[in-house]
């Protein structure tokens, strides 16, 4: 892929053609691996997070800024905690930590809100998110420049840029959302996983029910026309996947 700002992980590559193994990863045993917009991330068997690619905002969590990094590096600064998730977004990392509340970090760009402090200052250091503090967080997603959180209760929480209706509410479509929102419940059961693309929100029954909102396009949500599914508004059950 395109490596202009390192985030191929391959040192001096502006374009990578084929798969070629980081052998800066050999030594450690990868248990997940994620791609944003400009930047990469690898979490590993004992609870490390490494990042690498561009850091124009912070968002490889190394406390500094930076043009980019081109190879992986270890974040220290989440509190000593293991790491056992990480999502990417454009410009933006949100960290999922196994510890007590608030379990959530996060860092890089935050114009939009997208890192859930309740400002639109950018960090460069991961910070825990306060306002989640009174629940356990299971699963993160974030999109270009919003995210997403499901927490022990089974409920979805948003924040960022909704303006294409991915926050799963009317809210954020005028104007962003800074912290975390939670969703009124639109189903029955349970949510246990969220993901994001980049301008659509996507979660998960117990029962393998599928809800969706944010912009539907050809590549969106499941149809072809260029739409805002905001509902004052709510996540949408995609029919046909249960």
């Amino acid at each position: 892929g395109d490596g202009t700002w390192g985030n191929t992980g391959i040192s001096n590559s502006t374009e990578v053609k084929e798969p070629l193994e980081l052998h800066s990863l050999a030594s450690v045993e990868t248990v997940k691996i994620e791609a944003g917009g400009f930047h990469s991330a690898a979490v590993t068997m004992d609870g490390r997070l490494l990042t690498w690619g561009k850091n124009s905002n912070g968002q490889l969590g190394q406390g500094t800024v930076s043009v980019c990094e081109e190879s992986p590096k270890r974040v220290e600064s989440v509190g000593g905690n293991y790491v056992v998730d990480v999502s990417l977004g454009r410009n933006h990392t949100v960290i999922l930590v196994q510890s007590t509340p608030p379990n959530i970090f996060s860092c890089g760009m935050n114009a939009n809100g997208q890192l859930g402090h309740k400002d639109y200052v950018d960090r460069c250091d991961p910070s825990p998110i306060m306002e989640l503090d009174d629940r356990t967080i299971l699963s993160i997603g974030t999109g270009s420049a919003h995210t997403a959180a499901i927490s022990q209760f089974g409920d979805l929480l948003t924040w960022g840029n909704g303006r294409n209706g991915q926050l799963g509410s009317s809210s954020g479509i005028d104007s962003d959302i800074p912290g975390p929102m939670q969703l009124p419940s639109f189903c029955d059961n349970k949510l246990t996983r969220v993901v994001c693309g980049s301008e659509i929100t996507a979660c998960v029954t117990d029962q393998g029910e599928v809800y969706m909102c944010g912009r539907e396009s050809s590549t969106g949500i499941g149809g072809c026309l260029a739409r805002n599914y905001n509902n004052p508004t709510q996540p949408r059950e995609v029919e046909g996947l249960t």
